[in-house]
């Protein structure tokens, strides 16, 4: 499995997703704010519109165009078909009640991770964070315990492909150290994140591995970083996300063999 691409793409696929994109990002907007985002013609972005408002999947309220409900269709399949979500998603409930704060499961997919359930504690902490939110892998928790059992050269075409950005001061950006790093997780049985995506919040997850050891997701918990303090994550709160993947992977064997 590898992330290059050949290059070839068909353009008007590419407005296409374009204008998706845009409408998911600034919600509501007119045919001339679309073209001026997707650079190209009023009547060119009004054509996929129209093609888009025929299949559902955006609606015209008085010349403002959003997106559809035809999506949430789409996205309660794909995250049905996922076997992780249904084992973990009972789990997760029970977790953000026990550590009083967000509790989610992320997965790789195309060198990026997705969040495909999650639930909230009694002092969970707003972010923009939500099932289906995509995110580097490098700069979450669950990210680098997914990395870490990744083999090193996966490793390398992911951070080929989508690079190591900085979210904030504490983000590894550097693949050496982000190596070293994978090294220890591997070795503690799981992983930290101490303010590397958003400031202020800290986090700790375990990976979920299948029959044969490989990884297929993992399991976090994040808050407040006065209210996980590194300590804390690396004590109960370590010993909670681990012992909810173990429990999780006994699930999805189970499921698996049913």
């Amino acid at each position: 499995m590898t992330d290059d691409f050949d290059g070839r793409v068909i353009q008007s696929d590419e407005v296409l997703f374009d204008i998706i994109e845009h409408l998911e990002r600034e919600g509501d907007s007119g045919v001339s704010e679309l073209a001026e985002a997707v650079g190209r013609s009023k009547g060119t972005v009004h054509t996929h519109l129209t093609s888009l408002r025929n299949r559902g999947y955006v609606v015209n309220d008085g010349g403002k165009y959003r997106l559809g409900l035809r999506f949430l269709d789409l996205g309660i399949h794909v995250q049905n078909a996922v076997d992780l979500y249904h084992v973990a998603a009972p789990k997760l409930a029970e977790v953000a009640a026990e550590a009083e704060e967000n509790a989610r499961c992320v997965v790789e997919e195309n060198g990026l991770g997705t969040f495909i359930v999650g639930a909230t504690g009694k002092h969970s902490v707003n972010t923009d964070v939500r099932v289906g939110t995509q995110t580097h892998l490098h700069c979450i928790s669950g990210g680098k315990a997914i990395l870490a059992h990744l083999p090193t050269h996966r490793v390398r075409e992911i951070v080929d492909a989508h690079g190591l950005p900085a979210r904030t001061e504490n983000t590894i950006t550097d693949l050496d150290a982000l190596l070293t790093e994978l090294e220890t997780i591997r070795e503690d049985g799981y992983a930290l994140n101490r303010g590397e995506s958003i400031d202020g919040i800290h986090a700790v997850a375990a990976p979920v591995l299948d029959e044969d050891d490989a990884v297929v997701g993992a399991i976090s918990v994040s808050g407040a970083a006065n209210r996980l303090p590194i300590d804390r994550c690396r004590g109960e709160l370590a010993d909670l996300v681990v012992a909810t993947a173990n429990e999780v992977e006994l699930n999805l064997t189970y499921a698996d063999s049913r």
